[in-house]
């Protein structure tokens, strides 16, 4: 016993007994009184048991390189539950990334596997790994969620966008073909004067509702700012979310579909039909309303009721009248809504994150403050920003990129073994086995970023990122 709870490798003959075990207490326990929970248990421990045994007769690489070890906690059938929950109390977005730092910080492992329920992934946390990945996508690593159980329900709710299309379906080639160009510079570049406009009526906002002196919490403000601005400038469509200090219908039911993904986190998704039925009902009612809401917007803009707020194609009118230079093919109706969604509810998350943790640790760390806001007067002073402004905004450069690398938007991406791959020549990986770049723990890895890895410094930039792979906030590779 002390043996199986204490090996990284905890070995599928171990498993298979641990199942017959559980199957025989579980179903003796629960037969007369619960039916419907022994079912569903004795259902869950074959479904475990046909995989370790698939695991387990499946043959070696060919006897080369080594399997990779397993972080510590590991159980039968719930695998690291208990270990991520340790990470979910206080902060459900970030427990990937904070568990990843967790084990790394703690175990000392800079890649290893985890388990939770039945949910198998590698973990990487070490640079050159890191690269090996992110550089080979898609041809040993790629975006492929629709395989994972647990993905399926989020695609189901979210669509088949640009963040969750797996990389080799038209459903990510062609919106990709289309969309490149008004993330360009000189695309971002015409934007700019709205995006001025809304930081303008996010400070009046503020200054009505909040008032000198006021306190709030500024990732509400911020999540305002962001979602308005990316509806206006990509869609010419104004939710008007600066009236008042309310969230939009959309933002709401976004937050509520976020949270309500929580409890299903606990359980092992085969068994969600059964035991969340009506968590999931609710869900698909919050998506529904964001759906609708994508739905109305584009009819808008083919009854003309909307336009671009520049004199050149927004991200609606390419999505609606342009092709793929490469197929000639034009983005279905399905594929537009699903990247409206995509971009209102991925785009305003990540940036305002962003922008809020910015703001925070500014407020909390006063020299910083005060030398960031004497570099704006002294580049911008009373003025507009303008275009020409940002490459003098130095220190603000600096703040940015310290601020998203102690809180990334992102805590961790996860890229699908493309057929079985030897990681460093070293570890082994199987094909179809999805593997998560722990973000969060490259950012804190004081091997690359010095023994005040975890204190917001931004001089720490003047230099530069100490590797290629060091910093990568929004991710990074052709699906970043």
């Amino acid at each position: 016993a002390q043996a199986f709870f204490e090996s990284r490798h905890p070995s599928p003959i171990y498993s298979i007994v641990a199942c017959f075990l559980g199957i025989g207490m579980v179903l003796s326990t629960l037969a007369k009184d619960r039916p419907v929970l022994s079912t569903a248990a004795f259902g869950l421990c074959f479904w475990y048991l046909v995989k370790s045994a698939r695991g387990f007769l499946k043959p070696p690489f060919g006897g080369r390189g080594q399997d990779i070890p397993s972080a510590k906690g590991w159980l039968p059938m719930f695998g690291h539950l208990l270990t991520l929950r340790k990470y979910t109390k206080d902060n459900n977005k970030l427990a990937a990334g904070r568990l990843a730092l967790g084990i790394k910080h703690n175990e000392g492992l800079d890649v290893f596997g985890l388990s939770v329920l039945g949910m198998d992934m590698v973990v990487v946390t070490e640079v050159d790994a890191i690269e090996e990945i992110v550089t080979n996508d898609p041809q040993r690593f790629t975006k492929e969620f629709s395989s994972a159980p647990s993905f399926k329900l989020a695609m189901e709710f979210f669509g088949k966008g640009l963040f969750f299309a797996d990389t080799d379906s038209e459903d990510w080639i062609i919106p990709h073909n289309i969309l490149k160009a008004p993330f360009s510079t000189k695309g971002v570049r015409t934007l700019m004067p709205m995006m001025n406009e809304q930081a303008d009526l996010l400070v009046k906002c503020l200054k009505r509702e909040v008032g000198f002196g006021g306190v709030c919490h500024i990732d509400h403000w911020v999540t305002k700012m962001a979602f308005e601005t990316i509806a206006v400038c990509a869609t010419g469509t104004s939710f008007g979310s600066f009236v008042d200090d309310q969230d939009t219908p959309f933002v709401k039911a976004l937050n509520s579909l976020l949270s309500g993904f929580g409890p299903l986190s606990k359980c092992p998704p085969q068994l969600w039909p059964i035991f969340f039925r009506k968590q999931i009902a609710e869900l698909q009612m919050y998506a529904k309303t964001m759906r609708d809401t994508c739905i109305d917007v584009i009819k808008k803009r083919r009854a003309k009721e909307t336009h671009a707020v520049t004199n050149k194609k927004d991200i609606m009118d390419m999505m609606l009248e342009d092709k793929d230079p490469k197929s000639g093919k034009a983005m279905t109706e399905e594929q537009i809504v699903d990247n409206v969604l995509t971009f209102l509810f991925a785009g305003q998350d990540s940036t305002a994150a962003a922008m809020a943790t910015l703001l925070c640790f500014l407020n909390a760390n006063p020299r910083c403050k005060k030398k960031l806001v004497q570099e704006i007067d002294e580049v911008v002073g009373d003025d507009q920003l303008e275009w020409e402004h940002l490459s003098r905004l130095q220190y603000l450069d600096w703040c940015i990129k310290e601020g998203m690398r102690l809180v990334p938007p992102a805590g961790g991406i996860v890229r699908t073994a493309n057929g079985d791959q030897l990681l460093q020549d070293k570890w082994r990986i199987p094909a179809g086995k999805m593997c998560m770049v722990g973000i969060m723990a490259v950012h804190y890895d004081k091997k690359l970023w010095g023994e005040d890895a975890y204190e917001f410094r931004p001089e720490r930039w003047e230099q530069g990122p100490p590797h290629k792979y060091a910093f990568i906030p929004f991710a990074v590779g052709p699906r970043a």
